[in-house]
């Protein structure tokens, strides 16, 4: 028997769950800057629609982070614990996150992945997104963990 996955918005009480799962997922993220606590509850005030989680038993076991400029939408912080990956929770995610974006206005999605997650290069591949080779990431920081 295969137990229920609920899914839903993310919430500022959901902090600690959620360092929790990138943690247990090996995701890299900069708990002394932009993934700390004021700015990434802050983030899911701001913009609560586009943060989703995916929840097994009431335990947050997957999450998602958009951001909207109303033009463009960014899928960040996609992370699923090991013990729940192979279960298309990942994939049901960016599902859920792109019809938020959209319904707020997007146009172009899109998401930055490292070079060396090849797991998720390959996911957002097979959900239709185009590798932009021709692209140059560049960014200007006031911090390097923002």
């Amino acid at each position: 028997m295969s137990e229920t996955i609920e899914y839903r918005y993310l919430r500022a009480t959901d902090y600690d769950d959620i360092v929790r799962v990138w943690n247990e997922a090996k995701l890299d993220y900069r708990p002394r800057g932009r993934d700390n606590r004021e700015n990434l509850t802050a983030e899911l005030r701001r913009s609560p629609r586009f943060s989703l989680g995916a929840f097994a038993e009431g335990k947050l076991i997957g999450t998602i982070v958009g951001t909207c400029d109303g033009r463009k939408g960014c899928i960040n912080r996609l992370a699923v614990t090991p013990e729940y990956r192979s279960r298309d929770i990942a994939k049901k995610l960016i599902s859920l996150c792109e019809k938020e974006l959209k319904a707020a206005g997007a146009k172009v999605l899109f998401c930055l992945i490292e070079d060396d997650n090849q797991t998720s290069i390959k996911l957002f591949e097979k959900a239709g997104y185009l590798r932009g080779d021709n692209i140059v990431y560049l960014s200007k920081r006031d911090h390097p963990d923002l």
